[in-house]
């Protein structure tokens, strides 16, 4: 028996499929088409919950902190970190250990991040590899 008989045997046994030698039915393309859409839309679902969890968190701690957000562009730049310092003057901030800074249901986490909270202007460190 040829490599390829051995293949469709097996692909019938384990998928029930009727391939022909080189050759899938239409109805065969559909069952998998049928089983990767399952697939795609279990994933959909899971990163959506998981985007609503952030939603729902990060309105509540708007809620609590008072912050109302009428222009998605003027939403304020949350820094959250083991360490951070801000000059309330210049706007300065800096943050080291598990840092995470959020805007408008945006979330970027990172080891290290300064910034100034008065322009917008964040920066991330790149650490190289030697």
């Amino acid at each position: 028996m040829a490599l390829v008989d051995r293949i469709c045997l097996i692909c019938r046994y384990l998928f029930h499929l009727d391939i022909q030698t080189g050759y899938a039915s239409d109805t065969d393309v559909e069952i998998l088409n049928y089983v990767e859409d399952q697939r795609r839309e279990a994933r959909d679902k899971e990163k959506n919950k998981a985007i609503n969890e952030f939603k729902a968190e990060l309105d509540a701690q708007y809620e609590k902190e008072g912050i109302v957000i009428q222009n998605p562009q003027e939403a304020p730049i949350i820094f959250e970190g083991n360490d951070i310092m801000y000059d309330s003057v210049t706007g300065e901030v800096y943050g080291k250990g598990n840092v995470k800074i959020t805007q408008n249901y945006s979330r970027m986490t990172t080891e290290d991040a300064n910034g100034n909270l008065n322009t917008g202007d964040v920066d991330i460190p790149v650490k190289k590899l030697v």
